[in-house]
């Protein structure tokens, strides 16, 4: 009950700090002055559920580690007086502002019925895979991969721990992830909220946030109240040529068939048969689309000026207009002094919330700001997010080259590149919505231009640019740009559906959705078989609990490089976890690999040199588990088992787990 009462404080605030510095009804009518009627509600509050979790962890998390600096106390206690603290500053600012919140305003029941089917959608999606049953943490195997070192995050969080904050998979290394989410949702677990429900509430906030912003973008682009379901829609349904693999040579009956009881991802364009673009990606990677939702809110928030800079560029000459744009005080000027602390706070923030989403929000935010007024509100938000983003990686990594460096690429993951290349694989992987969203932004042209070209520079930025040791990640750009242009897309079938019905048009429709949903339609399918059977963890096993119980939170354990292992559930940290996750997080595993094995090998059965090793490594415990075999680059000469255990204090042993567990020091 505390950590519903926390997260509904946190909302609560966000949904204040909107309402008071944002005009609401300006960017309404900016975007479509038919539609400054629409309640504010339908902004205010995803972009405050969202804008106040974001804020509340990012204080909440620094409060709990100033205090910890100056207070000689466990840190679980901590954890305690700052939430207090914090909660405390939360009433305060919601009593202060309460007289001048307004009655909701009446939301049309369409609104409302649409708004539940998204928050129906999200929570199956997420609660599908992912789910407690007694003290049985489930976890489908498509969400397997992100979801066990994030579990492993919040479970270190949730034990009043983790601060200075270090990847759990790889102790003692800082953290090169953002992880601002996962703290979060530590917290809520702190608080006794069930770590199902602690990560997956949230989640769904973020997704309900994100679709329902992106139906109200596209709702004022189209002055069509379709376009609200159309856009989330399509987002959930995602567009691709990758359906046709499925059509080839069968009958309708096979193909309806085959979509029902698939159970393997496409494999149509590179890396599709990890479920990289399916529905799926959201409820692995729990951060983005929460992200997603928070880029939507500053980006609709910026447009009333760059529409109006348009309009005016339209009544200058070429010369006066560049003059205008670059040259011109006036263009320069800052014209929202609340609006700019408030976008400044969630740019401070946001580094280690979602960096990927900070680049894409950047890159958007510079080619807008390329034809915008208010041009000196740009350039703090970029000199503030570049500065945050530097000084909070030193803080939390140590080095700076380590987590980010600027390499070109070309082509993103395909192995054979060229211009002609790249573009059939975005028009095969996207299906119509690049298409549809380009021929609805020349057919409107003005500002919406701009927005178009915007929105595209991710997808550009991740075909010439690698940021992270792992290329892959580049992807999260484009998923960002394919929803940025699935809001257009939407607009796009709430105006057609605005025009007068024909037979013609009705088929053209319908074809049209077809291309636009099927193979969404179809990896929802695939999600839903292939989460069908989950792995189970239980958070109440014996070694869990003496974990819990016997060890201190911040204490590193030596144990098989699992990916997931009810030992997780215990929030201690974990040596050397699978290597993978920690490698695309910025972590040298190859060095640490080398260790890793040297210990396994007893130090070359030189039990001094393994403690002092451990020492070095703050490796306190030793796990002893047959599971070590279940790896095959693990055998027999690599695991020297009976010299290990023969020379370590053994101080509990479950027979039952097949686990004993050594101190080392």
């Amino acid at each position: 009950m505390v950590g519903f009462l926390y997260l509904i404080l946190a909302i609560s605030f966000g949904c204040i700090l909107i309402k008071r510095v944002c005009n609401v009804k300006k960017m309404y009518s900016a975007i479509n002055s038919k539609l400054v009627d629409l309640p504010e509600i339908l902004f205010i509050l995803p972009a405050g559920a969202t804008v106040g979790i974001l804020l509340v962890a990012f204080l909440n998390y620094y409060l709990i580690y100033a205090l910890n600096m100056f207070l000689n106390i466990p840190l679980n206690k901590i954890y305690m007086i700052s939430i207090i603290i914090v909660s405390i500053l939360l009433m305060i600012a919601l009593a202060v502002n309460f007289k001048h919140t307004k009655r909701i305003e009446k939301i049309d029941k369409y609104y409302l019925k649409v708004i539940l089917f998204l928050i129906i959608m999200a929570c199956f999606l997420i609660f599908y895979g992912y789910f407690m049953r007694g003290s049985y943490l489930h976890l489908g195997p498509t969400i397997h991969s992100d979801l066990s070192p994030h579990t492993a995050l919040v479970e270190s969080f949730g034990n009043g721990a983790n601060i200075p904050t270090m990847y759990s998979h790889f102790s003692n290394d800082g953290i090169r992830y953002h992880f601002f989410f996962y703290f979060f949702a530590g917290i809520l677990k702190y608080l006794g909220m069930r770590l199902d429900f602690a990560l997956n509430i949230p989640t769904v906030i973020g997704i309900v946030s994100a679709l329902m912003l992106a139906g109200l973008f596209a709702n004022l682009l189209s002055s069509s109240k379709k376009a609200y379901f159309w856009a989330p829609t399509l987002i959930l349904f995602r567009s691709s040529f990758a359906i046709f693999d499925m059509i080839k040579g069968q009958s309708l009956l096979t193909f309806v068939s085959r979509v029902i009881h698939n159970t393997d991802w496409y494999h149509t364009t590179p890396y599709d048969e990890w479920g990289l673009w399916a529905i799926n990606v959201y409820a692995n990677q729990r951060h983005l689309i929460f992200g997603f939702a928070i880029l939507l809110t500053i980006v609709m928030l910026f447009i009333p000026y760059v529409k109006k800079t348009v309009a005016n560029l339209k009544k200058c000459s070429f010369k006066k207009g560049l003059h205008y744009l670059f040259l011109d005080l006036g263009s320069w000027k800052i014209q929202d002094f609340k609006l700019l602390v408030l976008v400044s706070l969630i740019i401070i923030a946001l580094p280690y919330f979602h960096a990927t989403v900070l680049i894409t929000l950047l890159l958007i935010l510079f080619v807008m700001a390329m034809f915008s007024e208010n041009k000196l509100s740009y350039l703090i938000i970029a000199i503030l997010a570049i500065l945050s983003s530097y000084f909070q990686t030193a803080f939390f990594a140590g080095k700076v080259a380590g987590v980010v460096s600027f390499k070109p690429v070309f082509g993103f993951v395909m192995e054979t590149t060229s211009i002609v290349i790249i573009i059939k694989y975005l028009i095969v992987l996207t299906g119509l919505t690049l298409i549809l969203g380009w021929l609805y932004v020349f057919k409107k042209r003005d500002y919406l231009l701009i927005l178009g070209i915007a929105f595209f520079v991710p997808v550009i930025f991740a075909n010439v640019c690698q940021l992270s040791v792992d290329l892959l990640a580049n992807h999260k750009f484009i998923q960002l740009t394919i929803n940025l242009f699935s809001i257009f897309v939407g607009a796009f079938l709430g105006e057609y559906s605005l025009k007068k019905k024909t037979y013609f048009r009705q088929i053209v429709l319908i074809i049209m959705i077809f291309l636009l949903t099927a193979t969404g339609i179809s990896e929802w399918f695939i999600y839903i078989n292939m989460n069908k059977y989950t792995s189970a963890f239980n958070e109440l096993s014996d070694v869990t609990l003496w974990l819990k119980n016997n060890t201190e939170p911040t204490d590193t354990l030596l144990t098989p490089y699992w990916s997931m292992h009810s030992e997780y559930l215990s929030g201690r940290q974990i040596y050397y976890g699978w290597p993978y996750y920690a490698w695309s997080a910025g972590h040298n595993t190859a060095e640490r690999s080398k260790k890793y094995f040297y210990l396994l090998r007893g130090c070359d059965d030189n039990i001094e040199e393994f403690i002092k090793l451990c020492q070095e490594e703050k490796i306190k415990y030793f796990i002893d588990t047959e599971e070590y075999y279940d790896f095959d680059d693990i055998g027999y000469e690599d695991y020297h088992r009976e010299y290990i255990t023969s020379n370590l204090k053994l101080v509990q042993e479950f027979p039952q787990e097949g686990t004993r567990i050594y101190q080392i020091y």
